[in-house]
């Protein structure tokens, strides 16, 4: 029986605000207790070897667990003004491990000469300010940003070496460095073509886009090692590569050609797209918050063509895949059968 069935939304909604503030709370208490275990050597009251074998075989915890709680604990009993931060939930447990590695690798200073003016003390000092000035930048930001803050605060050396690595099941692994512009130019494409790919990994995008262009050059001509399945023609690969920089149509749209409508041409789709600021312009009216996801974007008619409405601008916005469908059910335009969206009559 589902205990939580009878609760509205928004009940559900309050009580797991204040579930997770008295989690995070929870958690600050857990981080100071732990590192008062480290300190004090409390494990070896119980014939363990160290804080990490006290979490996981006297209390239960999995070992990831285990060595993220240690690794925060150490951090916040150097920074204790990171206690409300924590209940607050601007700065998370991740964010905390990922800043004592970084000052793990540089606690140790290297040996210096007799003559040399570097001394431990001001490497440690070195170190603290690293870590004060990173840990001020970290609220609220997601793991990207923190590594990016944590790699500039650290001066941790950027990799350029390219290394591609044969692996026993036959794949391979590609490491490589690119640029924060060509990074970008990424994370566009990966947008442009998230109807086609759709779970997102960057492996996905690699390889469709080089299919794409490898049928774009190779055209009608065939390979005696290709099976008959993977030839396209170059009109569809056309189509297909045409749909996904356009976002494609709507859910709605591609369900109901029987109903004619104004082409919306690329030019329009773009300036869409543009006012948008490729973002999905849903806005949930409960919460007033705007959606900002960039895949499976589409054009949707803010008054459905089956209500009435027309493809003028003024009828048109731009919704992710999952916000179009939402409308869709909300104006009843769908009926669900069998874990398949149809068309309604």
């Amino acid at each position: 029986m589902n205990i939580l069935e009878g609760f509205t939304n928004q009940e559900i909604d309050e009580r797991i605000t204040r579930l997770a503030k008295s989690e995070r709370k929870i958690t600050h208490l857990v981080l100071s207790h732990i590192e008062e275990v480290r300190r004090r050597k409390i494990y070896l009251d119980y014939g363990l070897t160290s804080t990490f074998q006290y979490l996981t075989k006297r209390h239960g915890y999995c070992e990831s667990s285990a060595y993220l709680r240690i690794q925060a604990a150490k951090v916040l009993a150097r920074h204790p003004e990171l206690q409300q931060k924590i209940e607050s939930g601007s700065v998370k447990l991740t964010q905390l491990a990922k800043v004592q590695k970084c000052a793990a690798q540089i606690s140790t200073p290297p040996r210096v000469d007799e003559g040399a003016t570097a001394t431990n003390a001001t490497m440690l000092d070195q170190n603290r300010s690293c870590e004060k000035t990173a840990l001020a930048q970290l609220e609220n930001k997601s793991g990207f940003e923190t590594d990016k803050i944590l790699a500039i605060q650290f001066q941790q050396k950027s990799v350029q070496h390219q290394k591609i690595t044969p692996q026993s099941d036959g794949s391979v692994r590609l490491e490589f460095s690119v640029t924060a512009e060509q990074f970008d130019e990424i994370r566009r494409a990966q947008s442009h073509v998230s109807h086609s790919v759709v779970g997102g990994q960057l492996d996905q995008l690699f390889v469709h886009l080089a299919r794409w262009v490898n049928k774009k050059v190779d055209g009608g001509k065939k390979a005696t090692d290709r099976s008959e399945k993977c030839t396209v023609s170059k009109s569809k690969m056309d189509l297909n590569l045409e749909q996904d920089l356009t976002q494609g149509l709507s859910a709605k749209e591609k369900l109901r050609k029987q109903n004619r409508r104004k082409y919306l041409s690329v030019r329009v789709r773009r300036r869409l797209l543009e006012n948008a600021g490729h973002c999905c312009e849903h806005i949930e009216e409960s919460s007033e918050v705007r959606c900002d996801s960039r895949f499976q974007l589409q054009v949707d008619h803010v008054l459905p063509i089956a209500r009435g409405g027309d493809s003028g601008p003024e009828n048109l916005r731009i919704l992710c895949g999952v916000h179009n469908r939402l409308v869709a059910q909300r104006m009843n335009l769908f009926r669900v059968a069998s874990g398949m969206d149809f068309c309604s009559s």
